[in-house]
């Protein structure tokens, strides 16, 4: 939404806080996404992160019409620079990565406010 009111010239409102963020420069080639994290939710869980180059899946599914869900500990982890595919589990040699990158999911899960499923109503 940030990235849709930028190219509107619409100004977002100041009194509550947003999810996304302003990627127009990512668009038009003119600078680099304000992200270095990214969270990958289905429903209600975080099922992967990415910090940098680095992917972290904590959980798994196969299929959305499949219920089988795969819960990874330690997490599979890969580096989308060399690995785009995923093919490549590297975590277990890479615990300092899965250490700051669990670090992140504690605090972001810290900071999640739960509010009322509006698909269930």
């Amino acid at each position: 939404m940030p990235t849709i009111c930028k190219l509107a010239n619409v100004k977002l409102r100041k009194d509550r806080i947003y999810d996304g963020y302003d990627i127009s420069q990512v668009l038009f080639g003119t600078g680099k996404d304000p992200r270095d994290i990214v969270f990958y939710y289905r429903d209600v869980q975080v099922f992967a992160i990415r910090k940098g180059e680095y992917k972290a899946h904590f959980i798994t599914q196969p299929e959305y019409n499949d219920e089988t869900v795969i819960i990874h500990d330690p997490p599979l982890l890969f580096n989308l620079n060399v690995d785009p595919s995923e093919k490549n589990n590297i975590a277990a040699k890479n615990p300092v990565i899965i250490a700051e990158i669990k670090a992140i999911l504690k605090q972001h899960l810290a900071t999640v406010i739960k509010v009322e499923n509006q698909l269930e109503k």
